[in-house]
């Protein structure tokens, strides 16, 4: 059963205007699933709520450290817009429309921009809004925590279920597939700069749109993988899951499922 976001301190900003960050607990215990985002069941569909919400970072603490391109933060944050950082985001910086990588934090102008070490999970100009037949699934990001149980190893399986503002959906709610993105990453603890990330999709979506791989320009010289769109998604596919590794520099798709 889902938990509200009683457990998640929620950063919230808009494309243009940065908004203080909304502070709560943020440790989360073991065997937890819960939602990271701040609604109210009954609220997200409001036009007020969705302008709040688009565009957003969302703070996190996890259980154990999390490294990518070998800096290791005990803090990270999630954009609504399909990308993970351990760097505190520059939150008058939007995030969209999504670039080519690697992209320059210091010199993006005015949209685009990634801080300096990111994953993009699934970089796209996506939305939590609402459509008429919202109940058929949710529209949100969710954390899984396993772990910590004498059982396995600890690990987050973090999901966005999103709509991308550019598909064609037509307004028409028979269409809904055609914008709907459901993508994750597992987080694992004993894999520090190791990144398992998943996507699901209708078997008809073809022509997707988005940018997925990582960055850093941490170093003396900027370091990026990126992983070619038509590798994840084509048409006649239900699934595909591939690993990317910060530390050896590579991706590996493992799993298509036509």
């Amino acid at each position: 059963m889902l938990l509200k976001a009683t457990l998640a301190a929620v950063l919230v900003v808009t494309a243009s205007t940065a908004v203080l960050p909304v502070t709560r607990d943020t440790q989360a215990p073991a065997h937890d699933n819960f939602l990271i985002t701040p609604w109210e069941a009954s609220s997200y569909t409001s036009t007020d709520y969705l302008k709040t919400v688009d565009d957003a970072w969302f703070r996190f603490e996890p259980a154990f450290p999390i490294t990518l391109f070998g800096k290791t933060s005990n803090v990270i944050w999630f954009s609504m817009n399909g990308i993970m950082t351990v760097d505190e985001p520059v939150y008058s910086k939007p995030t969209v429309p999504e670039q080519k990588l690697p992209v320059d934090p210091k010199n993006c102008g005015n949209g685009g921009c990634l801080p300096d070490n990111s994953l993009a999970v699934f970089w796209r100009d996506l939305t939590l809004a609402a459509i008429e037949h919202s109940g058929l699934f949710s529209l949100s990001i969710i954390f899984n925590y396993h772990g910590h149980d004498g059982n396995g190893i600890s690990h987050y399986h973090v999901w966005w279920r999103v709509l991308d503002k550019a598909a064609p959906t037509n307004s028409d709610p028979k269409n809904y597939k055609k914008g709907y993105r459901e993508f994750g990453v597992t987080l694992w603890e004993n894999k520090p700069g190791v990144f398992d990330i998943t996507h699901t999709f209708d078997r008809n979506i073809e022509n997707v749109q988005g940018i997925m791989g990582a960055q850093s320009f941490s170093g003396p010289s900027p370091q990026f993988i990126e992983v070619p769109i038509s590798e994840v998604y084509a048409k006649g596919r239900t699934f595909c899951s591939l690993t990317i590794d910060t530390t050896k520099m590579n991706y590996n798709v493992t799993q298509v499922i036509q």
